[in-house]
């Protein structure tokens, strides 16, 4: 009964998305409509852009299962997100919105060259490839708890379905799925909370039954050294990956 709920609420989820996606790809008629939305994002749609990149199998999976094996540090992550928004949004947005362009590439080869613009076009695109790596892992686990398909079909079905999402929507579908992406999980989180102190017994007893002796709740478990290394690279992506500047230029104002 259990599985059958799971993969109901996979199905449901799946076509709300779809549909609202579908729906918003009315309004991409041009190359600047898919790219920029046409540089008509308010505050809050460049945020759900930004918000609907971050919050992925990374930040979720990723992060729980790191959590459930190492305690704390798995924090990592999530907080080197919001600090990348941070300095992104104080010291960045302003200077990137005024110049007017699409991509990072293009920035950069205004003030270096048209050679180095070529250059930074490539690394920037092997970056994208890397990155999408650890969102298809975690797409791939959950079609295979839930609908137990075999990894090469999981592999596919992923495949189809990101080439779906990036092509009918660009920029403004995007924002789209960061929105309900952000209260889809914050409901699940929730639910799932409650559920684990319910069957857990309460926060009291759950931290009775931690092994002792662990260091789950010292975020600096793997050291300070590799800690720090790890949230600065987490700063540095953020602040040169594509989709989170692109979501700058696509801004009304800025």
């Amino acid at each position: 009964m259990g599985q059958f709920v799971y993969a109901l609420v996979f199905v449901g989820a799946f076509i709300l998305f779809c549909s609202l996606v579908l729906k918003n790809q009315r309004r991409v008629v041009n190359g600047s409509d898919f790219s920029t939305a046409g540089r008509s994002l308010s505050a809050t749609q460049v945020s759900w852009v930004i918000i609907g990149t971050l919050v992925g199998g990374v930040s979720t999976i990723g992060t729980v299962q790191s959590a459930y094996d190492h305690g704390v540090s798995a924090w990592i992550f999530t907080l080197g997100s919001g600090i990348s928004c941070f300095i992104l949004g104080c010291f960045f947005a302003a200077a990137l919105r005024r110049e007017q362009v699409t991509t990072v590439s293009e920035l950069l080869g205004r003030y270096f060259g048209r050679n180095f613009q070529y250059y930074c076009s490539m690394l920037n695109s092997c970056g994208m490839f890397i990155h999408i790596i650890a969102q298809y892992l975690a797409a791939m686990a959950i079609l295979n708890s839930v609908f137990h398909f075999p990894l090469p079909v999981s592999l596919f079905i992923t495949m189809v379905l990101m080439g779906f999402f990036v092509i009918s929507g660009g920029i403004s579908g995007a924002g789209m799925v960061g929105k309900i992406k952000f209260f889809l999980l914050y409901a699940i989180m929730i639910v799932c909370a409650g559920i684990a102190l319910v069957n857990g017994g309460g926060m009291t007893n759950i931290l009775a039954q931690l092994p002792e002796n662990t260091d789950f709740f010292d975020f600096f478990s793997n050291g300070i050294r590799t800690t720090s290394i790890d949230i600065a690279a987490m700063i540095t992506g953020v602040l040169s990956t594509q989709i989170y500047l692109q979501a700058i230029f696509s801004a009304k104002t800025i």
